[in-house]
Formats: structure tokens, C-alpha cells, sequence
């Protein structure tokens, strides 16, 4: 014999307040624990425990930033708090300025900042610009942090097209000194020249080259070396190398 089994319904009433009840209790949750967090955070933002002390720098380059000009870049004081700063804004306020390339900022709990960065890293001095330099594509850069000795970079204007020509020259196998591209654009053609001081006295060649194919005269100057003494070469020509004997440079 079969028994049949009923399933109760359950009034509507009933249904409708299960729902209800169910939902106000996960987003009750829900809104409990987001509150609890914003409160959490406010608090951890007035916490003197994490009041920014230390800065823990990082280059990704030869030239190293003094920690103070960092924190300036960053527009960092002692009494910012370590977890009401934003670290992308501060990436974005170091990228801005003209002696870094890149960065990156993480927080290192309790109270300090890593900064990994990239030094924008000059390549030649521009006397024209005095105190700045240019990197390797072409960005001006004040030489305040910069190591050693530079070459000089003469143009007669500053154009992307000039920069770009002058950058193309600088061997790092050769000792320049200087480059004067002002000639470039001479109107005789017989003026027209771009001048390189390789070395220094009693070795110093004063090369005088041409406007164009000039990285292919520069090989062929290399192919002279070794070459001792004070000469002017004159390597406009080509496959032809005139070279005078100075008594002095």
C-alpha cells in the first residue's frame, strides 16, 4: 500500500520574511564588517605608530639621489601619516620631475616608504644651458647629482633634430671633450662641418667632420688610432683624411 506524502507549503507571509530575514542578515554582515574596516583605517591613519620616519631608496642607476631631495620630490614632511598617503601619486610626482625616468613606492610597515627608481643619467654638458645637460633621448636635466667629466655639447639651436644628430656622435671607445654642431647648417658648403675634440694636449685631435654620413667618418677616424701628437684631421671627404700637425691645441 502506498502512502502518499504531502509537501506543506508554506504561507506567502511566511516565504517573504525567510527572504527578507536571509538578506538583511548577509548584508547586515556585510555593511557591519565595512564599517568596522573604514573605522579601522580612519584610526590607523591618526595612529602616531605610523607617522613616516624612514625612507629606504633604491637606484636603479650610478647616479644616487640624496634622501632629502627625494622626500622634496615627493613633497614628503614628518608629520605625514604612512597610511594616508597614496603610493601612486608619489610614483607619479617623482616621474615628473626631470631627474627620474621611472619609480616605484611601496610602504614598509610600520613607518617608512621603499622607492625604487631610475636616474635620468646626462650624457654631455650644454654650455648654453649652464648647470644642464642632456641624457640619451634628449631630455635636459640639471647636473647638480651627475659623476665625472662631461663632454660639451655646443648646437646652435636646441632642436630635436640636432639633438638627435650631436647624441648619434657620442662614441663612449673615444675621449671626447666637445661637439659643435653651430656649422651644420652653414650656407657654403665649405663651412659646413661638425667639429669633435677628442683626447686633451699633448694627444688631442680637433676632427672636423661631415654634416652627414659624420658616424661613418668618426669609423674612419678610428681606424687612424693609435695617433699621437696634437692634429686637426679633416674628414669631410670621403675615403680621404687630411691631417695637420699642432704645435699646440
Amino acid at each position: 500500500m502506498r502512502s502518499v506524502m504531502r509537501k506543506r507549503k508554506l504561507p506567502l507571509y511566511v516565504s517573504l520574511l525567510i527572504i527578507f530575514g536571509s538578506t538583511l542578515l548577509v548584508s547586515g554582515s556585510a555593511t557591519t564588517g565595512w564599517l568596522y574596516y573604514k573605522h579601522w583605517e580612519r584610526q590607523r591613519h591618526f595612529n602616531e605608530r605610523f607617522l613616516l620616519t624612514t625612507l629606504y631608496p633604491h637606484s636603479r642607476g650610478a647616479i644616487e639621489l640624496p634622501t632629502p631631495v627625494l622626500a622634496h620630490l615627493m613633497g614628503l614632511s614628518a608629520t605625514d601619516n604612512l597610511y594616508a598617503i597614496n603610493p601612486r601619486a608619489l610614483e607619479k610626482r617623482l616621474i615628473s620631475s626631470e631627474l627620474i625616468a621611472s619609480a616605484h613606492v611601496d610602504r614598509a610597515h610600520p613607518s617608512g616608504l621603499y622607492i625604487d627608481y631610475t636616474p635620468r643619467e646626462p650624457v654631455a654638458a650644454l654650455p648654453e644651458l649652464p648647470g644642464y645637460g642632456i641624457d640619451r633621448e634628449g631630455n635636459t636635466l640639471p647636473l647638480t647629482f651627475s659623476n665625472g667629466q662631461l663632454p660639451d655639447l655646443y648646437l646652435a639651436e636646441i632642436t630635436t633634430e640636432s639633438l638627435r644628430h650631436a647624441l648619434t656622435l657620442l662614441d663612449p671607445s673615444l675621449p671626447i671633450t666637445r661637439i659643435d654642431t653651430a656649422q651644420m647648417g652653414a650656407e657654403s658648403s665649405g663651412q659646413r662641418q661638425i667639429v669633435m675634440i677628442v683626447g686633451a694636449p699633448p694627444n688631442q685631435h680637433i676632427l672636423r667632420l661631415p654634416p652627414r654620413n659624420s658616424k661613418l667618418a668618426l669609423a674612419n677616424y678610428k681606424k687612424l688610432l693609435p695617433l699621437e701628437g696634437n692634429h686637426v684631421i679633416d674628414l669631410r671627404i670621403p675615403q680621404l683624411a687630411y691631417i695637420s700637425l699642432q704645435k699646440s691645441c
